[in-house]
């Protein structure tokens, strides 16, 4: 259980988000992605990412990035 589990269910409910669950493949051509951009970061950040390229809004998006891929190997 997430320490700040309620304040982050009460923010989400208070901005009208919602949660999105991802799966590991998921999360592996996403990090692919990500690495083709330039960009290694290690899954648990690429989940994000994963989570925005499986249900893509119109508009701007900010997709928190967090967690740099060096201790974690390439996506295979």
């Amino acid at each position: 259980r997430p320490p700040r589990a309620r304040q982050i269910l009460a923010a989400v409910r208070a901005s009208g988000g919602t949660f999105l669950t991802v799966t590991d493949d998921q999360i592996r051509a996403a990090q692919r992605d990500l690495a083709a951009r330039g960009l290694y970061v290690e899954p648990t950040g690429t989940a994000c990412w994963a989570a925005t390229l499986a249900t893509p809004r119109p508009g701007a998006t900010v997709v928190p990035l967090c967690g740099a891929g060096a201790k974690t190997g390439p996506a295979t």
